[in-house]
């Protein structure tokens, strides 16, 4: 705007005005006004410069390719022969300004609209790092709260358990009953401590691995013992399966893997209301591919070669199949499972998804349908990738 007002003052005075007053006495003062005009050049430049952005470039060119059209319109009025010419030039000088006015003020609006998304992206970023700060801070409370009670009800656990085995003296049947539920509870809190003190290591990334060549059958068979007297006092089966093919030592850290699978397999009982569990391990040629909610894609296979793959089959509730993607996610739990067991946190499945993926594995879960049964699957490469 105030380039566009600059080239029509010195244009009025060093053609115009200067043409008029060709024979008047006072030609040589008045020609040298157009000396003058450089104030108005001075003036208009520093205001479009900061109220306008005259040095953007793009703005620069756009303001160029206007300026040159008006000018030309302009040279071409001033040698307009006849009336009509004049007028006819004269509108379409008034047209073409307009629509570079126009012209210019579209780009400065796309570039200040930029601006204020830059401007936008920059306190989203600020803020996106605070966020990041406070669930940094959330993680570090979430640890130091739960090293802080796993002491005393660690020692409450191993008080009550005493007590149960009478390395006090004989309790009676009402004190025992009290007892157990002690337990129970000191149980389900220091499994719930442990569960959110991996969350808030895996977080972090301080969640410590001890990779060495272990047999997954072994792991296996220490499950199975741990778990066939649940089974049976729900009076259920709990079947193993082994491949024919020998499965090698692989690579892993058993302690974490065997808590993973023994995961699946506490959650198989626990959602199960009549029938069993099985728990099949094969040897495989290749992985399957997984999708980002949780599917097999067919036809796909992994990156890996030969798998150890564990599957863990129950006769339970189901999962709908619009469930699966939130499964593996922090603190998700489905619809129908309160109505067996009210204590679960939905955090067992987030960290084992993210043991396997430690492992370069995968996990995932199967199931018809609500009341057909659940099939929670975890594949382990043969050969460790570091």
């Amino acid at each position: 705007t105030g380039l566009f007002i600059f080239i029509f003052i010195a244009i009025l005075i060093n053609v115009v005005l200067v043409d008029l007053i060709k024979n008047s006495v006072n030609y040589t003062f008045y020609s040298r006004l157009g000396i003058y005009s450089v104030v108005f050049l001075n003036v208009f430049s520093g205001y479009a410069i900061i109220k306008h952005r005259l040095l953007n470039i793009k703005i620069i060119y756009t303001e160029l390719l206007a300026l040159g059209v008006i000018v030309l319109s302009l040279v071409q009025l001033f040698t307009a022969k006849g009336v009509s010419e004049f007028i006819s030039q004269g509108l379409i000088f008034v047209a073409l300004t307009f629509f570079a006015y126009k012209l210019v003020r579209s780009v400065e609006v796309e570039i200040e609209r930029k601006d204020e998304l830059q401007t936008m992206a920059n306190k989203l970023a600020i803020a996106n790092d605070e966020l990041r700060k406070l669930d940094n801070a959330k993680t570090e409370f979430i640890s130091i709260a739960s090293h802080q009670l796993r002491t005393p009800i660690t020692a409450i656990k191993g008080f009550s358990s005493l007590l149960l085995e009478g390395s006090y003296g004989e309790v009676s049947e009402s004190v025992r009953g009290a007892l157990d539920k002690i337990y129970v509870s000191a149980e389900r809190l220091v499994n719930l401590i442990e569960e959110l003190l991996n969350v808030s290591r895996i977080e972090s990334g301080r969640l410590q691995y001890a990779f060495a060549p272990e047999s997954v059958e072994k792991i296996i068979n220490e499950l199975y013992d741990n778990f066939i007297l649940i089974a049976k006092n729900k009076k259920f089966y709990l079947d193993l399966k082994f491949s024919k093919t020998k499965i090698p030592e692989i690579v892993m850290d058993a302690s974490k893997i065997k808590e993973l699978v023994s995961n699946f397999i506490d959650n198989a009982l626990k959602y199960t209301e009549a029938g069993g569990v099985t728990i099949n391990t094969e040897l495989r040629d290749s992985g399957v591919f997984i999708d980002e909610k949780g599917f097999v894609i067919a036809n796909q296979k992994s990156e890996f070669g030969k798998v150890v793959r564990i599957t863990v089959s129950d006769t339970g509730i189901g999962i709908p199949k619009e469930e699966i993607p939130y499964l593996f996610k922090k603190f998700s739990r489905g619809k129908d499972v309160s109505r067996l067991h009210v204590g679960g946190t939905g955090l067992g499945l987030y960290v084992g998804k993210a043991i396997a993926e430690a492992h370069h594995g995968q996990v995932w879960v199967e199931s018809d349908g609500a009341g057909k049964g659940s099939r929670f699957i975890i594949e382990i490469p043969v050969e460790h990738v570091q």
